[in-house]
């Protein structure tokens, strides 16, 4: 009977979901942002930093010491003799962390010189630490921050924002002839921030793309979300549980195979 019950339930939210192609006026958190706004240059030094901006604006921060404010770390990872050479300085070891600042979080890897290594299992959800930020590429391509001093301890609450479901699957809006059309997105997950290689010139060209999802009545799409240069900056403002308007742009045009849209908003 449980199992005739769920079967009964996914089939109603598949009829549901197919009666939402027609998605309806709602409300936007964009209505309520004003235009983006240019990015930072230099940074006040006891600043938490948001690590976005790494990829951002690389040349404004690669090179330059910043403030990380721990809000989630990884296993501790000892480095052999081969995976040192991958990174740009000598590294004994290293481990995967979020930094928050009052725009959001962002993954980097952080990494530890010989010299330091010995307090790599000390810095901890929490702690505020100073890091200068290396060229290139770390752990599963995040910017790449070197470990300098721990400053203090901050107090970090819980972040975790509630998500209404909102539309229809993106795929039956692809299926259903809806691409160049704008839908709203509820976000559900955010990916970081990456270039677009052989971006135009001009402010309309698209320059940088995120990996999000949609939720919706029937569950969560992956989506490839495109930024145009003059509103990349308010690639820093999407986070889980605000709604978003994106353009549909082509079934899998993105890495993966991932359906692309372009960002609307402000």
């Amino acid at each position: 009977m449980r199992r005739l019950l769920s079967t009964l339930l996914l089939l109603t939210a598949a009829c549901e979901a197919e009666e939402r192609i027609e998605v309806p006026d709602v409300p936007l958190t964009t209505d309520q942002w004003p235009p983006a706004a240019p990015l930072p240059g230099a940074m006040p030094e006891d600043e938490p930093f948001d690590v976005r901006l790494v990829r951002l604006d690389p040349s404004s921060h690669e090179g330059q010491e910043r403030v990380c404010d721990v809000a989630w770390t990884g296993r501790l990872v000892r480095l052999g003799a081969s995976a040192q050479t991958a990174y740009p300085v000598p590294v004994s070891r290293r481990r995967l962390v979020r930094c928050r600042a009052e725009t959001g979080e962002g993954w980097a890897d952080l990494v530890f010189d010989a010299d330091s290594a010995a307090l790599a299992s000390y810095v901890e959800t929490g702690d505020r630490i100073r890091v200068r930020v290396l060229a290139g590429r770390g752990f599963e391509d995040h910017p790449l921050l070197a470990f300098v001093a721990a400053i203090d301890q901050v107090e970090l609450a819980p972040r975790r924002e509630p998500v209404v479901p909102i539309g229809a699957p993106m795929a039956q809006l692809v299926e259903s002839g809806a691409t160049n059309l704008v839908h709203p997105c509820a976000i559900a997950y955010v990916g970081g921030i990456e270039p677009l290689e052989g971006a135009g010139e001009g402010p309309s060209a698209e320059t940088h793309r995120v990996q999000i999802r949609c939720r919706h009545a029937a569950g969560a799409d992956w989506l490839e979300l495109r930024f145009p240069r003059v509103t990349a900056p308010s690639a820093l403002r999407l986070r889980r549980g605000v709604v978003i308007p994106v353009r549909l742009l082509s079934a899998d045009g993105g890495s993966h195979g991932l359906p692309t849209a372009r960002y609307e908003g402000p």
